[in-house]
């Protein structure tokens, strides 16, 4: 069964209908790409800011290349990623704020998560954040209870926001 994002967001399973002739599956099948390439628009950046954007930058480096994004723009205060969506923007933080500490709970934001092509994509993003000393939360497994074949790994970047990198076979047309 193929899957698709519904206009809330959350990610629906298409059944085939009786009497459904060409015409009508071809309607849903064009109204789901219209649905799926809306969603890769509906953010155009994400800006994060690191206490130290010289220790953080690599971090991301190493993460997002595996991913499709390469660093575009890298100067004291700011660095740029481009690619598959959205653009990723890492700032340096103030002096003054530069100690504080992200906390998963604390009002703001909750976590990141990152579309990945394949399960391997995933595993290997858990490799990586291991190896550049990063901390797993969740290792890469099946998250049955979230969607259908919801394949992820949650991380934490050096300043602790909460990353994820998820596989999820109905977005990409895979298993």
């Amino acid at each position: 069964m193929a899957g698709f994002a519904r206009d809330d967001g959350t990610i629906g399973q298409m059944r085939p209908q009786r009497g459904t002739d060409e015409a009508s599956s071809q309607a849903i099948v064009e109204r789901v790409e219209s649905i799926r390439s809306r969603r890769s628009d509906m953010l155009h950046h994400l800006a994060l800011t690191a206490a130290s954007l010289e220790a953080s930058a690599p971090f991301y480096d190493r993460v997002l290349s595996l991913l499709g994004y390469r660093r575009t723009l890298a100067k004291d205060t700011l660095a740029v990623w481009e690619g598959p969506h959205p653009e990723i923007l890492l700032y340096q933080a103030r002096p003054e704020q530069a100690t504080a500490r992200h906390e998963t709970y604390d009002p703001g934001i909750h976590h990141v998560a990152f579309s990945a092509p394949s399960r391997n994509v995933v595993d290997t993003v858990e490799q990586e954040v291991r190896r550049a000393g990063g901390s797993v939360l969740d290792a890469a497994r099946e998250y049955p209870d979230y969607a259908p074949g919801y394949y992820a790994v949650f991380f934490l970047d050096p300043d602790r926001i909460k990353l994820e990198v998820v596989h999820l076979p109905s977005l990409h047309g895979t298993q």
